[in-house]
């Protein structure tokens, strides 16, 4: 299941870089960590969706 998050973040990655949203050493950072917490047997992830919507301007 970790293995889901880190793949969803990472097809993100190429698109949140070029906009600034992120650098590559913050998601390198944020990716070891996870890779940190696959190897503990008392991680717990919890999450929430959250369902966005936006309209073009134009």
């Amino acid at each position: 299941m970790m293995t889901y998050w880190l793949d969803l973040m990472r097809s993100a990655l190429h698109e949140t870089l070029e906009a600034g949203f992120t650098t590559i050493e913050r998601w390198q950072a944020a990716e070891s960590r996870m890779r940190e917490l696959f190897e503990l047997d008392e991680t717990v992830f919890y999450y929430s969706f959250i369902q966005a919507s936006c309209r073009s301007p134009f």
